[in-house]
């Protein structure tokens, strides 16, 4: 689930977790959003949009949830975005940032079921 603290709303609640190499090669090509709601890849602050066949909303999120930038309504076959110090990018359906009204600076909250990591850093117990 990618919840967000700041304006107290769901992003998604059933997201993927890219943290296997060729899940991270591929992401969202081939792919649409009716398996699960969201896409995260940690340890990722650059994405490009070649060979999608959709439009997505683009966080990019550090590793206290913070969001750096957002992105919404990012075309296909965009060359690259980027976010220096960015720890996660987030891929969200398409009017997701509109309707949750997600900003910069605004704190998120990253749930890995499978890997245990939950962001912001600071509720880490």
């Amino acid at each position: 689930m990618i919840w967000n603290n700041s304006r107290n709303c769901m992003l998604c609640e059933n997201e993927f977790w890219a943290t296997r190499l060729f899940s991270r090669m591929r992401g969202l090509i081939g792919h649409d959003f009716s398996r699960f709601d969201g896409m995260v890849f940690p340890d990722c602050s650059a994405i490009h949009t070649w060979f999608m066949g959709m439009e997505i909303d683009v966080l990019f999120v550090d590793q206290h949830g913070v969001v750096l930038g957002a992105y919404p309504r990012v075309r296909r076959w965009k060359s690259c975005l980027m976010e220096r110090g960015a720890w996660a990018t987030v891929e969200l359906p398409v009017g997701t940032i509109k309707k949750t009204q997600t900003a910069k600076g605004d704190i998120l909250r990253l749930e890995n079921v499978e890997k245990g990591a939950i962001l912001p850093a600071a509720e880490r117990k």
